[in-house]
């Protein structure tokens, strides 16, 4: 039995990668639709005060990227270049090709 979508993709949380622009840490996988959810390093948390004045941290800005590419045929080039070509494949295979 080939290893489901969300083992191959278990690896990459707490990696940094680049994509659509964005530069992130992977903080979660998500199996369907196939995404990665990407948290913001480039800032640093805002601080606010909150009614007593008190200071409040806010969270850093995530975002949610397809692993699929704008065709919808293949793996999002952006994303391939980044990954390990044995685990593009097995990504690609997992995605687009029938059991």
């Amino acid at each position: 039995m080939p290893p489901s979508l969300i083992r191959l993709l278990e690896p990459l949380i707490g990696q940094t990668l680049q994509l659509k622009g964005h530069r992130g840490i992977v903080i979660d996988v998500i199996e369907d639709p196939a995404a990665l959810v990407l948290q913001d390093i480039n800032n640093s948390p805002p601080l606010h005060q909150d009614y007593l004045g008190r200071a409040q941290e806010n969270t850093l800005p995530s975002w949610t990227i397809s692993l699929i590419s704008d065709s919808g045929h293949a793996l999002a080039p952006e994303l391939q270049r980044q990954l390990d070509p044995e685990l593009g494949r097995a990504i690609h295979a997992q995605l687009f090709e029938p059991d």
